[in-house]
């Protein structure tokens, strides 16, 4: 995935309210540029766009799923671990 994004700074340059502050935060600016300057048919125009976002976060999410249940088995291999040794 790569490094984190500021998350802040992207904010500021599309001047959005409510603008992501995850990973994806990138993505999103993109998409919300393109829905401004295509406003009439946004949904026709910045499909690509919206499609790239929804996949960075589901590609974000598996990721910190994978993480969640990579440090699951490690709790309960220490648990084992311990329970064996004493």
């Amino acid at each position: 995935m790569g490094f984190q994004r500021d998350a802040n700074q992207e904010k500021c340059r599309s001047r959005g309210k409510n603008c992501a502050r995850d990973y994806c935060a990138h993505k999103a600016v993109a998409w919300r540029k393109c829905c401004w300057n295509k406003a009439p048919f946004a949904s026709h125009y910045c499909h690509g766009a919206r499609h790239a976002y929804a996949l960075c976060q589901y590609d974000d999410y598996l990721q910190r799923m994978k993480e969640f249940e990579r440090e699951k088995r490690l709790l309960q291999r220490k648990f084992r671990k311990e329970k064996a040794n004493a």
